[in-house]
């Protein structure tokens, strides 16, 4: 009969590892015994299936490690996405802000023959600012909408406006 994990002891194999962290070797693996105190101490969460050896101890450990190193990297990946929509985002409140232009999310700042030379000037001080001459950014009022100021931009120059990118 095969060990059948409920999610009361998924948690209380987690949390008995981490309380034991300390016993773990540099590749962060355990030692039987420590797995074998982990079976023990879920035991009395015991409700079907095979009791917890140290065998299934350590596949459960080895399953929930590859999920958090997996869930780890997708939080990295999506504060990084974060960071670069946020910038862009704010690139381009900075050139709303600018008399004369007017920004569309499909043509971008909609520079035409009268307005090229404020843009030109305007891109030797901001070149983040270069690819939305005339192309827009299709998430900019998704950004707006779920995770910025709704009614105005409230990016401020000095912090939002990166460097060459």
């Amino acid at each position: 009969m095969p060990a059948i994990w409920t999610p009361r002891e998924e948690a209380a194999l987690v949390d008995f590892l981490v309380e034991n962290k300390a016993e773990a070797g540099d590749g962060g693996n355990f030692k039987n015994v420590t797995f074998q105190r982990a079976a023990l101490s879920i035991a009395p969460l015991h409700e079907r299936g095979a009791l917890k050896t140290v065998k299934s101890c350590q596949n459960k450990y080895a399953a929930v490690s590859l999920l958090i190193s997996f869930l780890s990297y997708l939080d990295y990946r999506i504060a990084e996405q974060k960071i670069k929509f946020r910038k862009v985002y704010c690139i381009i409140c900075a050139i709303q802000l600018v008399s004369g232009w007017a920004w569309d999310d499909g043509t971008g700042a909609s520079i035409t023959v009268d307005s090229a030379s404020s843009w030109e000037d305007y891109v030797k001080k901001h070149p983040e600012a270069k690819p939305f001459w005339n192309k827009g950014w299709p998430h900019f009022q998704g950004c707006r909408t779920h995770a910025l100021d709704s009614n105005r931009c409230q990016c401020l120059p000095s912090i939002c406006i990166p460097g060459p990118v």
